[in-house]
């Protein structure tokens, strides 16, 4: 009598996975020279559950009996023959009638149906955790600039306005567009121009304690950024190191910002990808932070205590651009910002 598809399966799966006396493994061998199509069926189970081939296989039938003897700890003259066991444990043989065939409680199709809808969960599921991480990353990048928008003020109040500003060069009123300012903010080592990193005006709002945790300079989302873990920090007069400050400022050298800044000045925000290494110029500019995904964006901090997040660089009071001074794109250390009203943010 043939059997079932559904046997037939069953004898599959407990042909390859062992489970059958010898005799009928010899069947189904038989079976399959017998029947080509059922051996290409059979050959396809055999590539599915390969992977198996390293997991322990289930204790043979003849070592079950010593297995359970050597659990229940048995004398050694008890454990010499099955037939010295109390009838309550002794084990029985098996009808040679009956079959030992273990039936699996799924189907080959069901489990591969099963696999196939966890691979699909896991597609649609990961990048959806994904995107919610770097949510949240940007809600405390947020989180941040607002601490730091409170600071401002304080800093303000106490300062008639002001900006953080570490150092005020006056430009001369003689000097011509082909002469060198004697500042610059970029790395410029000759002797007769003074080095002046922006990152210090920043400093000033750890140094003179308008803010406690330096984790605050920091994004979540910026992979590269370095907490400064230095006890004696606010002794020091700038960043130890560029990575402890994940966001750029407005440069305020050579004028100060009085209490009729505008509140929408864009003060703070995440790294002007202007100056970010990461960013491989081409044809097409790289318009937003490099901070975030993909870039998508980045927080900025207003004068007035706002944070937005913007898809856009032209968020500047006059929808001036926030990265840049005019439509400069390279710079030679020296630029400064237009008027009262614009945006220029540097590290």
């Amino acid at each position: 009598m043939t059997p079932k598809p559904k046997e037939m399966e069953d004898h599959l799966l407990a042909y390859h996975m062992g489970w059958l006396s010898r005799a009928e493994m010899e069947a189904v061998d038989q079976q399959l020279a017998a029947d080509p199509d059922l051996a290409r069926r059979s050959g396809e189970l055999g590539k599915t559950l390969a992977p198996l081939e390293n997991w322990s296989a289930l204790p043979a039938v003849d070592q079950l009996e010593q297995s359970i003897l050597d659990r229940l700890k048995l004398e050694p003259q008890v454990t010499a023959g099955v037939e010295s066991l109390p009838a309550s444990i002794r084990m029985e043989p098996v009808p040679a009638s009956s079959s030992r065939v273990l039936r699996f409680p799924f189907s080959l199709v069901e489990v591969l149906t099963a696999a196939a809808c966890l691979a699909l969960m896991a597609a649609v599921l990961v990048p959806g955790m994904a995107r919610a991480a770097a949510m949240a990353d940007r809600y405390r990048c947020a989180d941040n600039l607002r601490t730091i928008g409170v600071a401002l003020a304080g800093y303000g109040f106490n300062n008639l306005g002001a900006l953080p500003f570490a150092d005020m060069p006056r430009l001369p009123e003689d000097l011509s567009r082909d002469t060198a300012p004697p500042f610059n903010w970029l790395d410029d080592r000759s002797a007769a121009v003074q080095r002046l990193h922006n990152s210090r005006n920043r400093y000033l709002l750890v140094s003179q304690n308008y803010v406690n945790n330096l984790d605050r300079f920091v994004c979540p989302a910026d992979d590269r950024a370095i907490v400064m873990q230095f006890e004696a920090g606010r002794s020091y007069a700038d960043f130890a190191d560029p990575r402890n400050s994940s966001y750029d400022s407005q440069i305020v050298l050579g004028q100060a910002r009085t209490a009729d800044t505008h509140p929408q000045l864009v003060v703070y925000a995440d790294a002007n990808p202007l100056f970010d290494d990461r960013v491989v110029w081409n044809d097409t500019p790289v318009l937003n932070s490099m901070t975030h995904q993909r870039p998508s964006g980045q927080n900025v901090l207003r004068w007035g205590g706002a944070v937005d997040w913007t898809q856009s660089p032209n968020v500047g009071v006059q929808n001036d651009n926030i990265w840049k001074v005019g439509q400069q794109r390279l710079y030679q250390g020296h630029e400064l910002p237009q008027s009262a009203t614009d945006t220029f943010l540097i590290p």
